[in-house]
């Protein structure tokens, strides 16, 4: 796991004077789920952040970096359903007629 989240989860825990335990209760996640995390012998899975971030009471991003999150990059916009049934992607008409039929 990046070491950047492992400072951006003490760093959270620290700034809002909660211990591991109290994150841990309040996440329902087993005893030194935290420790493991902040020390990296635990490799957690997305359930688990996200328990994390609402037991320290942020948004998910900030797990990740402080502040907003940054800017998405240039993508090319999604097809809409309208735009499939209408033609516009052939590959995504030609695959929405033999999954409908």
């Amino acid at each position: 796991m990046s070491t950047a989240i492992r400072r951006r989860l003490i760093e959270l825990r620290e700034l809002k004077n909660i211990s591991a335990g109290e994150i841990e209760k309040r996440a329902s996640l087993p005893n030194d789920t935290v420790a493991g995390v902040e020390n990296g012998s635990t490799i957690p899975s997305m359930e688990i952040l996200e328990k994390l971030a609402r037991a320290l009471d942020v948004p998910l991003h900030q797990l990740f970096y402080s502040g907003c999150p940054p800017p998405l990059p240039n993508l090319q916009k999604r097809l809409t359903a309208e735009d499939i049934v209408e033609g516009k992607s052939k590959v995504a008409a030609e695959t929405l007629s033999r999954t409908s039929a």
